[in-house]
């Protein structure tokens, strides 16, 4: 409703809530493209940028019926990258999903992380961490949040690692500008 979309991608998992629909009300009253995405699929036309998804992979999603692992671990995690920049979005997944993204290699390595579930206790699991060896990580949460997010103990991995936090309950919005290539 704020900013200009072209593009709306998702796993295809069903589900039903109030902003589920509003946001399906979006895409058609705006006449939005939206794609279904799985793990190993490429995305083109981000202005330079390409993009691979790393998540779902199946045992993550059922598009037809309820999710088997949870709504958050459907989520689609997005790597984007042009030239030594390097950006990895990934949505509400958890530390069972974790493996999966690890297992991608230096495909899943960024420069630039949007921390995962919000910076919960469930996410940003060690084996997560060394696979994606993230210089900034961002965390989208709501100050003095219901969900106490972000957690201590995911805050005290990233510190041990030297990775320069940004949080939106401190800073507010964040935008991240990347060099040209």
């Amino acid at each position: 409703e704020e900013v200009s979309v072209g593009r709306y991608i998702d796993a295809g998992q069903p589900y039903d809530s109030w902003m589920a629909g509003r946001i399906e009300a979006a895409i058609e009253s705006r006449g939005i493209e939206h794609v279904v995405v799985a793990a190993g699929d490429s995305l083109s036309g981000l202005g330079g940028w390409g993009g691979v998804v790393l998540l779902p992979t199946a045992p993550f999603v059922n598009v037809g019926g309820p999710a088997p692992g949870g709504l958050n671990n459907g989520s689609v995690v997005l790597r984007l990258s042009r030239g030594d920049q390097s950006i990895l979005l990934t949505g509400d997944t958890e530390h069972e999903t974790d493996a999966v993204v690890a297992a991608w290699g230096e495909r899943a390595k960024a420069r630039i992380l949007k921390v995962a579930h919000h910076g919960s206790r469930t996410s940003s699991s060690s084996v997560f961490l060394k696979a994606v060896q993230p210089e900034i990580a961002l965390i989208s949460c709501g100050i003095d949040n219901k969900f106490r997010h972000p957690s201590p103990e995911v805050l005290t991995r990233y510190r041990a690692l030297e990775v320069r936090v940004e949080r939106t309950d401190i800073v507010g919005s964040i935008r991240v500008g990347v060099g040209q290539v």
